[in-house]
């Protein structure tokens, strides 16, 4: 009975880090938005008035929990760039 506690609650820990690094994945995130100092932030704002644009590449992403971390390592600067629905929005 308490090997199969301890299993439970490593398994939780488990799920609990994973949380973590994906909450904490979404506040750099985040964090990063609000210290933009290129065009990014205007082009949002302008949104409602440019047509094509789709967001924040990152917000358009689902990732797997567990690999944030290696897919905005991946991305690098590419994280922060807007998707548009094609060449003519661009």
């Amino acid at each position: 009975e308490a090997e199969s506690a301890l299993s439970a609650a490593r398994e939780a820990a488990t799920a609990a880090e994973r949380e973590r690094a994906a909450t904490s994945a979404r506040h750099d995130a985040l964090a990063l938005g609000l210290r933009r100092k290129d065009g990014t932030g205007a082009l949002l704002a302008a949104a409602d008035r440019l047509g094509g644009l789709l967001g924040p590449a990152a917000e358009l992403l689902t990732v797997t929990p567990g690999f944030e971390v290696p897919v905005a390592a991946a991305l690098g600067a590419a994280a922060d760039a807007i998707a548009v629905t094609g060449p003519r929005a661009a």
